[in-house]
């Protein structure tokens, strides 16, 4: 695979954890960095977040010479600002690789801005990308080929999982995992809080939830068995575990979240639709 010159129009936190991910891995495609944003203080920040790889990172003068000097280019602007800015690079975009990380466009919209000849890449990443834990679902769209889904693969994996999905799919990857960095912060809160309404100072309160969930979520990752049967194991008859579990089930947290996520993926649905 030849070297690419990764262009990041747009600047923000998910954009600078993807670079900063690509700039700590330094894969052997990485050829440079250029980078696009609305305020020197968020190139500032941008170029922070690429440690060593700052060498090879250039800031663009305007979006135009970004699209014109990449040969990947990263969408990391807000959605509602794609209308404005993306049209005015269509006579750019033709046989370019663009991977979107605006939430709620799909490929249609996207391939409708940038025209026809633009090859898009739509990914939904998640929070955790920004200390290299994360996990992305992608979809891919007219023309984009294998080579364009292998380099995406190893650029996304700069900072966590990858997975390739239909795009019909990414609402619920969106509700899921996209989503799931919330839930999963409520759940921690609510433990730490039990915690110290038992007796334990706030500090270990935090440290004892915080390493239980990490090794759970280790624990389910490492094991063949589903999550229940390793549930189980930690139940003893009448036991301690037994008791609270009985307390989640008589309020029906499982269904609780279950009809969270469905909730989470219509709400990702109705921001796919184009505006009436």
């Amino acid at each position: 695979m030849s070297t690419k010159i990764f262009g990041f129009l747009g600047a923000g936190k998910m954009a600078r954890a993807l670079a900063g991910g690509l700039g700590r891995a330094r894969p052997a495609f990485l050829g440079g960095i250029v980078a696009s944003a609305r305020t020197p203080a968020t190139l500032d920040q941008f170029a922070a977040a690429l440690g060593s790889a700052r060498e090879i990172f250039r800031p663009a003068p305007d979006n135009r010479d970004l699209v014109q000097s990449s040969d990947i280019i990263l969408l990391g602007i807000k959605p509602a600002q794609a209308a404005e800015v993306l049209p005015p690079l269509r006579d750019l975009a033709a046989n370019r690789l663009f991977i979107s990380l605006l939430a709620g466009v799909p490929l249609a919209r996207l391939q409708e801005l940038l025209g026809p000849a633009a090859r898009i890449i739509r990914a939904m990443p998640n929070t955790p990308a920004l200390i290299g834990e994360g996990i992305t679902g992608y979809a891919l769209g007219t023309g984009v080929t294998e080579e364009d889904a292998a380099l995406a693969q190893a650029a996304l994996q700069a900072v966590g999982q990858a997975l390739r999905v239909e795009e019909s799919q990414l609402d619920a990857v969106t509700a899921l995992s996209g989503s799931g960095p919330a839930y999963v912060f409520h759940f921690l809160n609510a433990l730490i809080e039990g915690g110290t309404a038992e007796g334990l100072p706030p500090a270990i309160a935090r440290t004892l939830a915080v390493q239980t969930v990490i090794g759970a979520a280790k624990l389910v990752a490492a094991s063949t068995e589903s999550p229940l049967a390793l549930a189980d194991q930690v139940k003893s008859p009448n036991g301690t575990t037994v008791a609270a579990c009985n307390v989640l089930a008589e309020r029906h947290w499982e269904e609780t979240l279950r009809s969270a996520i469905a909730a989470a993926r219509r709400r990702a649905a109705e921001l796919s639709r184009p505006p009436a």
